[in-house]
C-alpha cells in the first residue's frame, strides 16, 4: 500500500510518498478500511511545519491527512457495528494520524471517529465533509448557539472556503434568521445560492465601518480578530475563529472575565472534535437536500504535493481532494 508522510517538518516537499507490504491489523474498536479519497485541510500544512510543537511531540515519520472516505475491509475486536463492505466516512483526529493518516491506500479507524457514508455524495465529497462540516456545526451549533426558535443574525468571515461554505448552509438549515458572509466578487453567486442574504467582497470589507450587529461572528478563514470585530456583536454575541491567535486567546481570558460581571459578549476558538454523532447529523443534511459539498480540484495520489500546494494556494471555492484508486 501507498501513503504519504514527512520525516521532518518544512514546506510541502518535505511530503514523500512511500510503499509498504506488511499488512495493518485493525485494533479493539477499530476497523480497516480502503481509502477511496481524500482531502485537504489547512491544519495538515500546519501539521506538517509542527506548528503544534512542543504541544503535539510527535517523533517522525508522521503521516498524513484527516478527511477520509472509504470501505470497510476489516473489522476488530469488539466492532459489532460494521461490517466488511460497509462504505464509510469520517476524519482522523490531528493527534491520532501519526500511523494512520488518511492520505493513504489504507488505514486503521476508531469507529467513534466515523458514520455511514451519505449514499448521495461521491466518494470525493464525502471526503470532503467531515473536518470542515463538523467544524461548522459544532461552531455554530455548540459554541454560537445557534438555534431555529432565537432568530439570530451570523457573519460568516470566508463564505465561500472548506469550512465557510458549509457553514452558510448549517447557519441555515439551523435556522439562521439573516446570513452575511464574504468572499471574493466572483463567489457571490455562489453564496447567494448557498443561502447567504448578504455577500460582502473580503477584499474591501472593512469592519469599522460596517453598519450591522450579529449574534454570531464565525471567522471561518481565521482572518480577523476579536478587537477588530467586537463592536459587530450584539449585546450576547459570539466570535468564534476557527484558528488559535494571541489576540483571540487574550481575548477569551478577557471576554471570560467580564462575563462574570455580567458582560455576555464571548470570543472562542473552536477545536471540532470528531465524532460518530455528528457526522451521522451532517449524513442526514446531505440526505435532506439541505447540505452539499463543493469540490475545488481533485488529483491523483500520485500528484500529492501539487495537491497540497493547490490547497494552500485556495484560489477555488470548495475542497481540493486526493483520489487513492
Amino acid at each position: 500500500m501507498r501513503y504519504v508522510e514527512i520525516t521532518e517538518y518544512g514546506a510541502p516537499d518535505k511530503l514523500k510518498l512511500r510503499s509498504r507490504t506488511e499488512g495493518l491489523v485493525p485494533g479493539s474498536r477499530q476497523v480497516l478500511v480502503e481509502v477511496k479519497a481524500a482531502s485537504y485541510n489547512p491544519v495538515d500544512t500546519e501539521l506538517r511545519k509542527g506548528s503544534f510543537d512542543p504541544i503535539s511531540a510527535r517523533s517522525f515519520p508522521q503521516s498524513q491527512g484527516q478527511d477520509w472516505s472509504g470501505i470497510v475491509i476489516a473489522v476488530g475486536g469488539g466492532v459489532s457495528e460494521w461490517k466488511i463492505g460497509d462504505e464509510v466516512y469520517g476524519c482522523q483526529p490531528a493527534a491520532e494520524i501519526h500511523d494512520d493518516g488518511s492520505w493513504a491506500e489504507k488505514m486503521r479507524v476508531d469507529v467513534e471517529h466515523m458514520a455511514k457514508k451519505p449514499v448521495n455524495l461521491s466518494w470525493e465529497e464525502a471526503a470532503g465533509l467531515p473536518l470542515v462540516g463538523m467544524t461548522a456545526l459544532q461552531a455554530l451549533r455548540d459554541e454560537g448557539g445557534l438555534k431555529p426558535d432565537k432568530n439570530m443574525k451570523v457573519f460568516i468571515n470566508g463564505a465561500s472556503g472548506g469550512v465557510g461554505h458549509t457553514a452558510v448552509q448549517i447557519a441555515r438549515s439551523l435556522g439562521a434568521a439573516h446570513i452575511v458572509g464574504t468572499a471574493s466578487l466572483q463567489n457571490h453567486p455562489l453564496l447567494k445560492q448557498l443561502g447567504v442574504d448578504e455577500a460582502l467582497d473580503y477584499r474591501t470589507f472593512d469592519p469599522e465601518h460596517y453598519q450591522g450587529k450579529f449574534d454570531i461572528f464565525f471567522d471561518a478563514a481565521a482572518k480577523m480578530d476579536y478587537p477588530s470585530v467586537e463592536h459587530l456583536l450584539t449585546e450576547e454575541g459570539t466570535y468564534i475563529r476557527t484558528r488559535p491567535s494571541v489576540k483571540t486567546a487574550a481575548a477569551q481570558a478577557m471576554t471570560k472575565a467580564a462575563s462574570m460581571m455580567g458582560f455576555e459578549k464571548r470570543a472562542k476558538v473552536i477545536w471540532m472534535t470528531p465524532n460518530t454523532a455528528d457526522l451521522t447529523y451532517l449524513t442526514s443534511l446531505v440526505q435532506q437536500g439541505k447540505l452539499n459539498v463543493l469540490i475545488a480540484e481533485t488529483y491523483p495520489l500520485e500528484k500529492y504535493r501539487q495537491f497540497v500546494e493547490a490547497g494552500e494556494a485556495s484560489n477555488k471555492a470548495g475542497k481540493y481532494i486526493l483520489q487513492m484508486h
